[in-house]
């Protein structure tokens, strides 16, 4: 026979479980089956924020205009599906952006451009978007980093996988672009080039 026993849910508030033996039907002088109903945890909120981004790459899927994003304000990436929107890459837009409980992030709806564009940059030759900004502060590769590193406004840490800085680089500009990781599963900043 088990007792009275406390079970906690983040997010709800304690509830009482009673495993008594189930009372018997007169009738039938059979136990009855008890149901016990309790609450779970509670699904978060969907967090919504007005936020800017900047397209780095787009594809048609079944008629839809996918956008690859990074949002500036959060250094993280996000989409925008949408058939009535064709954005080139490197267009700067503001937009209402939600945050899904796998941490993605999706634009609900497109609100504005930004004019002139808050960030520069350019494509390269194989159609890649790339960004100039200011390196600050550096920190050289270590024993716990295999590269070094700087960190840029708009964008956060940039790592350096060719070895083009080193730490006479505060404050000046270098160009960077969206890399993918050895496992092919992570993307990440890289320095390109020193300006």
């Amino acid at each position: 026979m088990f007792t009275n026993r406390w079970a906690r849910f983040e997010g709800v508030d304690p509830v009482i479980i009673q495993n008594q033996m189930a009372p018997e039907d007169p009738k039938t002088h059979t136990q009855l089956n008890e149901i016990v109903k309790g609450a779970g945890f509670e699904q978060p909120a969907s967090l919504s924020s007005k936020l800017t981004a900047v397209v780095l790459n787009t594809s048609t899927v079944k008629g839809t205009q996918v956008h690859y994003l990074w949002l500036l304000e959060k250094h993280e990436e996000g989409t925008f599906s949408q058939k009535t929107h064709k954005l080139q890459k490197g267009h700067v837009f503001e937009g209402t952006f939600h945050q899904h409980l796998n941490g993605t992030w999706r634009c609900s709806r497109y609100d504005n451009p930004i004019t002139p564009s808050i960030v520069s940059g350019g494509l390269d030759v194989k159609d890649r978007v790339w960004f100039k900004v200011l390196a600050r502060d550096f920190k050289p590769k270590s024993f716990n980093s295999k590269f070094a590193t700087v960190q840029a406004e708009y964008f956060g840490t940039i790592l350096d996988t060719h070895a083009k800085l080193s730490a006479d680089c505060e404050g000046k500009e270098i160009t960077i672009q969206r890399r993918r990781g050895a496992e092919d599963i992570e993307y990440f900043w890289a320095v390109i080039d020193k300006v």
